[in-house]
């Protein structure tokens, strides 16, 4: 009966509701709590959200938090969808509640997406410091756009074992706000 309820409420997209009863459910009734969580993940809400024509972004936030850094991919793909600069703003926001957990999946996809996006996600994980600077983001150093540079540069200097060499190219950059960033 539960799985026919749940499947019900997903089919007509209720995820709010459905996010409301797992937030209230006693938390001795864990296996449920996982069942219906599993049933709602099973439809993928996250991509459903962001498709929408006016996205509910306190419905996403909430899906966001409860997916975890799982959340990430669907929230890159719909960064690269976005022509909305708001819609990018909220996208980011939301890949930076993640933390950590999110660095690996913002790391591959910086060679994928266009220069402004890279330069956004680049600045995100400089915000989120993951634990080791992610290999990716050494090739930006010597990008053609200044703006990838700096953000490159500014990423990398806060880890040891990259502060030397990413200070070494960015003093020595034509653009003076990534030699400033170096400095």
């Amino acid at each position: 009966a539960i799985t026919r309820a749940v499947n019900a409420q997903v089919s007509a997209g209720a995820f709010g509701g459905l996010l409301d009863l797992l937030d209230a459910a006693p938390p001795e009734q864990v296996s449920v709590i996982e069942h219906v969580w599993a049933l709602v993940a099973a439809a993928e809400p996250l991509g459903l959200l962001l498709s929408a024509p006016r996205p509910d972004h306190a419905l996403i936030q909430r899906v966001v938090v409860r997916c975890g850094s799982a959340a990430a991919p669907a929230l890159l793909d719909a960064l690269d969808a976005s022509p909305n600069g708001s819609l990018r703003d909220r996208m980011f926001a939301h890949l930076s509640s993640l933390g950590k957990g999110a660095a690996p999946a913002i790391a591959a996809h910086l060679a994928t997406t266009s220069p402004l996006i890279a330069r956004e996600l680049l600045a995100t994980l400089t915000r989120i410091s993951p634990p080791a600077p992610p290999v990716e983001a050494r090739a930006f150093l010597t990008h053609a756009d200044p703006a990838l540079r700096r953000e490159a540069a500014r990423l990398l200097l806060l880890y040891d074992d990259t502060r030397e060499p990413a200070l070494a190219v960015a003093v020595r950059d034509d653009d003076e706000r990534v030699a400033y960033a170096g400095l």
